[in-house]
């Protein structure tokens, strides 16, 4: 991996290149890691002053957009909640792009939460973070234990993340549908 870009794929990505072969064939692994070589086809090149920064715009324009903001529209609308994310907003995360490098330990938090007139309350800017989850144990029971099966090495290992294994199933019921 000689860029950004195809550093941050392999960090987001649920397999390692060396675990594709087994899952996919060794064609379609090698066809489908050759572009990682450079920036991937189709990918925006992030050009900016230091890694924080292009690492930052790389979050804003795959996961954020692709991943994170599609799972709470789909989570709050599930419980009828209008959801505003208001730090997505183009102008904001481009006046503080520039700052991003100083948002490391905290301080991004700490500065967003003074900047009001009027402070936010300790109880709020301390608060632990409250998160939600998704049932993927009973998805994972409900859908076939092919996968484990067949992948046994790869797959059926204890500590195996849930991800894995469920885009394993995923993979094979789309072929079975074509």
């Amino acid at each position: 991996m000689d860029s950004f870009e195809g550093l941050y794929l392999l960090r987001r990505s649920l397999f390692l290149p060396d675990e594709l072969p087994a899952l996919m064939g060794a064609d379609m692994a090698r066809d489908g890691l050759a572009p990682l070589g450079g920036t991937p086809s189709g990918m925006v090149r992030a050009d900016a002053r230091d890694g924080a920064v292009t690492i930052g715009l790389l979050e804003s324009t795959y996961y954020l957009c692709n991943q994170l903001i599609r799972d709470s529209d789909w989570a709050s609308m599930a419980h009828s909640l209008e959801l505003r994310v208001p730090l997505v907003d183009a102008t904001i995360l481009e006046t503080l792009g520039l700052y991003v490098s100083g948002f490391k330990n905290g301080a991004g938090k700490a500065m967003l939460a003074g900047s009001p007139e009027k402070s936010l309350p300790e109880s709020i800017i301390n608060r632990p973070k409250a998160g939600f989850s998704l049932p993927m144990a009973q998805w994972l029971s409900v859908a076939t234990d092919r996968s484990a099966r067949d992948n046994a090495p790869l797959l059926s290992k204890p500590g195996t993340p849930w991800a894995r294994r469920w885009a394993k199933v995923v993979v094979e019921r789309i072929f079975e549908c074509e």
